[in-house]
């Protein structure tokens, strides 16, 4: 956040802020052949989902942080199906690591996953 207070910004709307420019980098590149990379932070520290997204999950912060990972992963999928574009993109989804449920960051996280199998049965 150099800049002083005009380069500040809200957790709570970094990803919509990266979202936007994700779309608007398709949208402007869409005749062309191009990469993008779209680094997540939902799934890290902190995770500080926005308010819309608080209480979608019984898994607390960090289920409400993937389930608005996943909804900016949709909105991606949607742009590129508007502009025609999904019979001629590759995309590829991959995680640096699985689930982590005790990294130093206590939020609850153990106790309510309960049965849940973050990595699938």
């Amino acid at each position: 956040m150099d800049g002083g207070e005009d380069a500040r910004w809200a957790d709570e709307e970094m990803p919509d802020e990266f979202l936007s420019k994700a779309i608007d980098f398709i949208t402007e590149n869409q005749a062309k052949p191009c990469f993008m990379f779209y680094a997540v932070h939902e799934n890290h520290v902190l995770r500080i989902p926005h308010p819309r997204f608080h209480g979608s999950t019984s898994l607390g912060v960090r289920g409400d942080a993937v389930v608005q990972m996943d909804w900016a992963s949709g909105r991606i999928m949607e742009t590129l199906a508007d502009l025609g574009l999904t019979e001629n993109t590759m995309i590829i989804f991959s995680s640096d690591n699985g689930p982590v449920l005790l990294d130093g960051y206590y939020d609850g996280a153990w106790e309510m996953n309960g049965d849940h199998q973050p990595t699938g049965p």
